[in-house]
């Protein structure tokens, strides 16, 4: 059953949407029902357009908020990685700083070190650059042999072989001894190597095995070696000069025939 809202527009009695008459008065009241019904319409539409504005409102907002939070994510997803390469080349740069530095003081004194140059005489020791090294004596060799004809003796020279003590003084790192020892006869450099008569030594032994061979090696931290380097020496000059790194040992030519 309807519910009497609508006022009759002659008696101003309540009537119902059913009611075709005023059951007061017996006016027609198909008009007011006509408008009445109407204005329920628009009533409803306005109330609709209203819920969806504010649905639209409220989903816009939500939207919106989403749009922002995913732009934040978006952000941070970008910005860490970021700050973290940032922070990672600073430490490295950092690292590399007090590396870079440490080793500039180490290669200055090392440097420093490496410049130095000191001269000894025969059966003195020399200390430079954590590398001590003595001559202590030496043995004239002969060998003659029509089979081992490379390993006889030239005119003009003597094999002799130079024992030598080498120690690594260094506690921290190994040293690469690339030429052994070099030599030089009145300040000329002497043409024959020491390779020459090491291999002579290896190969051509006839009871000299007591050589010992020093030859390019690595000399281990605090190791110490001894051992022969065999060298053909010109009989012409006075004065023979070793050179191992940065130590001369300087001592009269023993094979001297002036």
């Amino acid at each position: 059953m309807s519910k009497k809202v609508i006022e009759c527009e002659y008696c101003h009695t309540l009537i119902s949407e059913d009611d075709v008459k005023c059951p007061e008065c017996g006016a027609n009241c198909s008009n007011v029902i006509k408008k009445y019904r109407k204005e329920q319409e628009e009533k409803q539409k306005n109330e609709r357009e209203e819920s969806i504005k504010a649905t639209k409102e409220i989903f816009g907002d939500f939207h919106k908020r989403n749009r922002i939070v995913y732009i934040i994510a978006v952000l941070l997803f970008l910005i860490i990685p970021v700050i973290g390469i940032i922070q990672m080349v600073n430490n490295r740069n950092h690292f590399n700083e007090t590396k870079e530095n440490m080793t500039s003081k180490t290669n200055d004194k090392t440097n420093t070190e490496e410049n130095k140059k000191i001269t000894i005489k025969y059966q003195e020791t020399g200390e430079l650059n954590n590398l001590k090294v003595t001559l202590d004596s030496y043995e004239l060799f002969e060998y003659y042999s029509k089979d081992f004809e490379r390993y006889n003796t030239p005119k003009g020279y003597q094999k002799i072989a130079f024992h030598f003590t080498v120690e690594n003084t260094s506690d921290e790192y190994d040293k690469s001894l690339y030429s052994f020892a070099t030599l030089t006869a009145d300040d000329t450099p002497v043409e024959e190597t020491k390779i020459e008569i090491t291999k002579g030594f290896d190969s051509v032994k006839q009871g000299k095995e007591k050589y010992e061979k020093l030859d390019n090696q690595t000399l281990k931290s605090g190791q110490v070696l001894k051992g022969y380097v065999g060298f053909l020496v010109p009989t012409d000059k006075k004065v023979l000069k070793f050179r191992i790194d940065n130590i001369t040992i300087e001592m009269d030519n023993p094979a001297y025939k002036g």
